[in-house]
């Protein structure tokens, strides 16, 4: 903890390095450049954002510039108020240890290091003045504006836990509201501009995911008041930069349960730290955020997808049904049910047809299976079609349901054991009632049906509960 009188004292050096700077910007405004990489936001004809940056300078005016080029027209180091912050911040071990972790300021260090070491301390002052003016639009010193933009970044250095928001852009999908809480602390929202904009700025960190691909969101799954670790400068990047730091399993049970209500398919390829009242940074009016990039999509995305004509929607209605049913998911215990979510959707992210029907007889064995592995066919086709008795699939009965399974379960075999015969296997018209369905598409759509019939009648998820549910059931009879 660093000591309420040290704090105050570098609040106060922070301040006068500010006044100090607003003034020295008034003369040499004019030297100012432009933000490079400036962000640009235009949208497809089908509705899906396109973000990209401008690599001219075509920004506000970055006055950043003007103190932390390679030759500033205001040098630092001929500043009195910033010397006295280094000054302050090098004689306070515990405070030096936050902003720059593991430097000993009793070493002499080469003049590099000394001027990597300053620019990490007066950028803070630094980072103030420009966002002072871009939002303010004076250069006028005023404390309580100074205080606005200055205590996000203190809270940044001096607490030990930080609270964010986790924002995850949902791809390729519209919705017609603006915004729902679907559960306790989760919601879908629409991404204004200014999310977008401030979005953008992490665009350039992804190079193996297209920018298109990038942007392609116009709402975001929303985990509220989380809380993450900060003990100081470097480990609060660090933490921010690797995806184990958002919680992926909670993430992925919502793409499992938008894939379970729906069908639809979807992905994720952003993760989003929206800081509540804390920054690390500062780039002009934008607002703070921070992330990281992931490819959790179909690879079929990177195809110019987003030049695409017709891009699904949802409704309120879907979306409330996507939210009772993550709901659950978040709620059951059994392993069983996850694993088999998990499977779920990488039969949504596979290029490969049989690493897709192999995903899906994955997850239906680890939901309907025994320990009993001897007629494992026969077991998943009359539970499935047991399982069909309480869902009711339009247009197929029980039979039907049992035949099929043994038909994927014997392409799936034919795969698995490298059969020559399995082209012949996935052409047979096994599904005439509805051939636009490939065999990989039906297991998918029976590992969907079991999934929901399982979460939403928990009885049923032990394996010979359905063997005494097909055992006990008595069908009506007709003369």
């Amino acid at each position: 903890m660093i000591d309420s009188t040290i704090r105050e004292e570098f609040k106060k050096q922070v301040a006068d390095a500010v006044r100090e700077g607003l003034y020295l910007v008034i003369p040499n405004q004019k030297k100012t450049h432009q933000y490079y990489n400036w962000p640009r936001l235009s949208y497809f004809k089908n509705g899906i954002p396109n973000l990209s940056e401008n690599i001219l300078s075509s920004g506000p005016l970055d006055y950043k510039s003007l103190f932390l080029d390679n030759e500033p027209i205001i040098p630092k180091n001929d500043i009195p108020s910033f010397q006295k912050l280094l000054s302050l911040v090098y004689s306070n071990s515990d405070l030096l240890n936050k902003i720059l972790p593991g430097m000993n300021p009793y070493i002499e260090e080469n003049d590099i290091a000394r001027s990597i070491n300053h620019h990490l301390i007066l950028r803070i002052p630094v980072q103030i003045i420009d966002r002072y003016i871009h939002i303010n639009d004076t250069m006028e010193f005023n404390y309580e504006k100074f205080e606005l933009i200055y205590e996000p970044l203190a809270n940044s250095i001096f607490l030990e836990n930080l609270i964010v928001d986790i924002c995850v852009p949902i791809l390729f999908l519209k919705f017609d509201f603006e915004n729902i809480k679907i559960s306790e602390n989760v919601s879908i929202e629409r991404m204004d501009d200014s999310f977008h904009f401030a979005r953008s700025s992490l665009l350039s960190y992804s190079r193996e995911i297209p920018p298109a691909v990038l942007s392609a969101a116009t709402h975001c799954l929303v985990f509220r008041n989380k809380t993450i670790p900060n003990t100081n400068y470097l480990n609060l990047v660090s933490f921010i930069s690797e995806i184990e730091s958002y919680p992926l399993e909670d993430i992925n049970k919502f793409f499992a349960s938008l894939r379970l209500v729906t069908g639809v398919n979807s992905g994720y390829s952003q993760l989003l730290f929206r800081p509540i009242n804390w920054a690390i940074h500062y780039r002009g009016n934008l607002m703070p955020l921070e992330g990281t990039s992931i490819k959790a999509y179909p690879v079929l995305y990177e195809n110019y997808y987003w030049l695409k004509d017709n891009i699904q929607e949802l409704n309120l209605l879907n979306t409330k049904e996507i939210g009772k049913i993550f709901t659950k998911l978040m709620e059951i215990k059994e392993s069983e049910i996850h694993i088999a979510a998990n499977r779920l959707n990488l039969c949504y992210l596979r290029e490969s047809e049989e690493d897709n029907i192999l995903d899906a007889i994955i997850g239906l064995e680890t939901l309907i299976s025994d320990d009993n592995l001897s007629e494992m066919t026969y077991k998943l086709s009359i539970r499935l079609g047991a399982l069909s008795m309480i869902s009711k699939p339009e247009g197929k009965n029980p039979f039907q349901v049992f035949k099929e399974i043994k038909k994927i379960y014997s392409y799936r075999s034919a795969i698995v054991h490298g059969s020559s015969d399995k082209n012949k296997k996935k052409k047979e018209k096994s599904f005439s009632d509805n051939p636009e369905l490939s065999i990989s598409s039906n297991a998918v759509e029976y590992l969907r049906m079991a999934l929901i019939v399982l979460i939403e009648n928990p009885k049923y998820r032990k394996s010979e509960k359905i063997d005494e549910f097909l055992l006990s059931y008595k069908p009506e009879l007709t003369d």
